[in-house]
């Protein structure tokens, strides 16, 4: 009995030693840091044995440590400072852009002729009534006329002028597909009117003498002229003209006295109460008439004159009805 308390104390002996030697901290290298984060280690605890009793209370040795020292954390390795990356720019929104209203006619007048071409020489169509509306599809050269669509399934022209336009018109495009103009028909050959006759003057005059010539040797033809009444009084206010080639070349108005184309007894002697004088006279046919109230009241008497001599004297009288 003697011999269990001296291998009680070699057996706790040897258990303490254990412990001891279960209990030391177990050392942990610590690399040294790369280019890739390193994260502090966690510490690793030791389980520590319990024998099982022995219904004896049994006391630690003396020196034994009491408890089990935690181990010290590595310090931490130094991350390197991440390099901020600039946020990717958003990209600016365009505006949306606005659509441009179609250009389009109004009809102003009534029953307007709308026509296979731009210009009146095209064929008609079709017609439209007052205030219909068409869209702009393009226009001519010259801008005065409107291509539009559509008048019985097609497109037509529309003269400007009897329309009014709406909206921007600047960017309507000149038409590519003008038709040709169909030809120019022959204008008709304007009949030569026929001439007419001239009517003859419902004579207020009778003719009673002449015209009775002779030849002179002055270069001027004189023309006496007597226009009297039934009694025969002179008639005032009555004008003669002679005409030669289809113009008048000597004109004068009657008076209401006589005078002598030469004094009485000496040949060539006559009344008259008018007298004309046309110096350097043309040879030729000639024509004489009387005129009351702007129009001829006689038919135009005719007499000639030759070239032999260069003047001449002529005499005729009238009496009114």
């Amino acid at each position: 009995m003697r011999r269990h308390p001296v291998l009680l104390a070699v057996v706790v002996f040897l258990l303490g030693m254990m412990v001891v030697a279960c209990h030391s901290p177990t050392p942990v290298s610590v690399q040294a840091p790369t280019s890739t984060p390193v994260f502090p280690l966690k510490p690793t605890f030791t389980p520590t044995f319990t024998p099982a009793s022995s219904g004896a209370p049994t006391e630690a040795p003396a020196g034994a440590p009491t408890s089990v020292p935690s181990p010290t954390a590595p310090a931490s390795a130094t991350s390197p400072t991440p390099t901020p990356v600039p946020p990717t720019p958003t990209p600016a929104q365009s505006p949306t852009p606005t659509p441009t209203p179609t250009p389009y006619i109004e009809v102003l007048k009534n029953r307007v002729n709308v026509r296979r071409g731009p210009g009146v020489i095209y064929p008609r169509v079709g017609q439209l009534p007052q205030g219909s509306k068409a869209p702009i599809v393009a226009k001519d050269p010259s801008g005065k006329w409107w291509q539009i669509c559509c008048v019985n399934g097609q497109e037509a022209w529309i003269a400007s002028w009897v329309v009014k336009a709406y909206n921007d018109t600047s960017q309507v495009p000149v038409a590519q597909n003008i038709p040709t103009p169909p030809p120019t028909p022959t204008p008709r050959p304007t009949p030569t009117p026929r001439p007419q006759p001239t009517p003859t003057p419902a004579a207020l005059y009778e003719r009673t003498w002449g015209p009775q010539g002779m030849t002179s040797n002055t270069p001027i033809m004189t023309v006496w002229v007597k226009v009297a009444d039934k009694a025969g009084n002179p008639i005032p206010g009555v004008t003669v003209r002679i005409f030669h080639g289809g113009r008048v070349i000597g004109e004068a108005v009657t008076q209401g006295a006589y005078q002598y184309s030469r004094p009485p007894g000496m040949g060539f002697s006559h009344q008259a109460n008018a007298k004309i004088e046309i110096p350097n006279p043309p040879s030729g046919e000639f024509h004489i008439v009387l005129v009351e109230g702007g129009r001829e009241v006689i038919p135009r008497i005719v007499f000639y004159r030759g070239s032999e001599s260069p003047g001449a004297e002529y005499y005729v009288a009238f009496v009114r009805k």
